[in-house]
């Protein structure tokens, strides 16, 4: 019986360490969220906000060490939409440098993106 609680004892104890995640994604849900439902210049002042965040902190507040996947792509398409194509291309190189499987997606949208800035 000592033996039983003494080990219960040690699972919950370990049961309670916290662990970094793998992906830092900070309060992107939320805000993706508040941008659909109310596409406006403060919801989008959000999701700036939230994306350079999780960017700045991805480092040190999860175990990859880097921002997660789609996170500068998201960056890109958001910069796109309000007609700063140079700054989206910029963002959606980095996507493609630390997500090389990305790639075929990111160069449709790196053409989209220099297309709409030819106009």
């Amino acid at each position: 019986m000592r033996k039983f609680l003494a080990l219960a004892l040690a699972a919950l104890s370990l049961a309670g360490c916290a662990t970094k995640p793998v992906y830092y994604y900070g309060n992107y849900t939320r805000s993706q969220l508040d941008y659909v439902r109310e596409p406006n210049e403060e919801t989008l002042k959000q999701r700036f906000e939230v994306l350079d965040d999780i960017i700045a902190n991805s480092k040190d507040k999860s175990t990859s060490g880097r921002v997660p996947p789609g996170i500068f792509a998201d960056y890109g398409y958001l910069l796109a939409l309000n007609g700063k194509n140079a700054e989206a291309v910029a963002k959606f190189k980095q996507e493609r440098e630390l997500y090389p499987e990305s790639s075929v997606f990111v160069e449709y949208m790196i053409n989209k993106a220099n297309s709409k800035a030819g106009k």
